[in-house]
């Protein structure tokens, strides 16, 4: 009878256990059926689609960071355009050099040969000195610029190595944390640096060069115009003189359109305060910064047009204003930002012997 007892116990218990697993079925089922109807058939077909997409997508693209993708199309969309408008000022200016040395070796090199419109009318006769300086200085200008073309292009090449590093460490794990962050930030400061200073202001201040002994009643192209001829109308001529402008505008355009990105970028991802957003204080702040960074950029190109191309004193209409406005702006920056460089390493020395 004892036997018979926990038998019918055992049946029992197998009996509740089996009512209850077949009653949380039921409930899942249950669920499973409401879940249907409030999901309905569109909204499952696009679920059934994400999950087919997502099982298609090889791994290394799901980890890849898409926001640093992004900036690194950015970057090199934005530098190869700068870097191609230095080539684009490089190039026709080592064929005006090319041909400044061809006529300097001329024996009648002094004499005007030809009469040219507009402003060239009131070209001075050049001697053999005076042309031998030009031809000196023109060609130093042009080694210089190849100088700083060879030092872009090795850093060019070292920050798209970086990049591609970073991508990488991306591809492997998608949070590529706080110390690939700071990795990044850092990257970015050194590129910011060293662009500003091997690249733009160089650049930008020799083409400014370039363009302002070219111009001009005593410049090269008026010169080569009276003596090799191709200038026989006000409209060949203006064609050399717009020519020319039109590699000082686009490579400006080029410069503060990379500035305004690099003084953005840089500051935006320097300025992030961890466990604290502020999106949007961050990025007005950053846009403000890059307008103020292209300024600094430019205050070497606009001195050297001020001093080399227009008068000091003279009127220039709004283009010349506008030039002045950058200057005066740009030398107050340049100021305090030496300043502060000469000054934070010297408190910081004083800090340290304090304690």
């Amino acid at each position: 009878m004892l036997k018979a007892a926990y038998t019918n116990k055992a049946m029992n218990l197998a009996e509740d256990i089996v009512s209850q697993q077949l009653a949380e079925k039921y409930q899942r089922s249950l669920k499973a059926e409401m879940n249907k109807k409030k999901i309905g058939p569109r909204m499952r077909k696009a679920i059934r689609e994400q999950a087919s997409i997502l099982n298609t997508k090889p791994q290394w693209w799901i980890n890849l960071n898409k926001g640093l993708l992004v900036e690194f199309i950015i970057f090199l969309v934005l530098q190869g355009f700068n870097f191609f408008t230095n080539c684009w000022v490089l190039v026709p200016a080592l064929t005006v050099l090319s041909r400044m040395r061809s006529y300097q070796q001329a024996q009648n090199v002094t004499v005007l040969n030809f009469t040219a419109p507009g402003i060239c009318e009131d070209l001075t006769l050049w001697d053999k000195a005076k042309i031998d300086e030009e031809v000196t200085h023109f060609e130093a200008v042009a080694i210089v610029y190849c100088l700083f073309m060879a030092l872009t292009s090795i850093l060019l090449l070292t920050h798209t190595l970086s990049w591609l590093y970073t991508l990488y460490l991306s591809m492997e794990k998608k949070e590529i944390g706080e110390k690939g962050r700071s990795v990044l930030i850092k990257m970015k400061l050194v590129f910011l640096l060293g662009a500003s200073l091997l690249q733009d202001i160089p650049l930008s201040t020799l083409t400014a060069e370039i363009f302002a002994v070219q111009q001009g009643k005593e410049g090269i192209i008026c010169w080569l115009c009276k003596v090799a001829g191709g200038c026989g109308n006000q409209k060949e001529l203006q064609s050399y003189l717009d020519q020319s402008q039109s590699f000082l505008v686009l490579n400006i355009v080029a410069i503060s359109v990379t500035s305004l990105w690099k003084g953005i970028s840089s500051f935006y991802r320097w300025s992030r305060i961890p466990n604290f957003e502020m999106f949007f204080i961050r990025a007005c702040t950053s846009l403000f910064v890059g307008f103020l960074f292209i300024i600094v950029i430019l205050t070497p190109a606009m001195l050297v047009l001020t001093y080399r191309y227009y008068e000091p004193n003279g009127t220039g209409g709004l283009i010349k204003d506008l030039i002045d406005r950058i200057v005066i702006i740009g030398i107050i920056f340049w100021v305090m930002v030496l300043t502060v460089m000469f000054c934070c390493p010297l408190l910081n020395m004083i800090r340290v012997g304090n304690k």
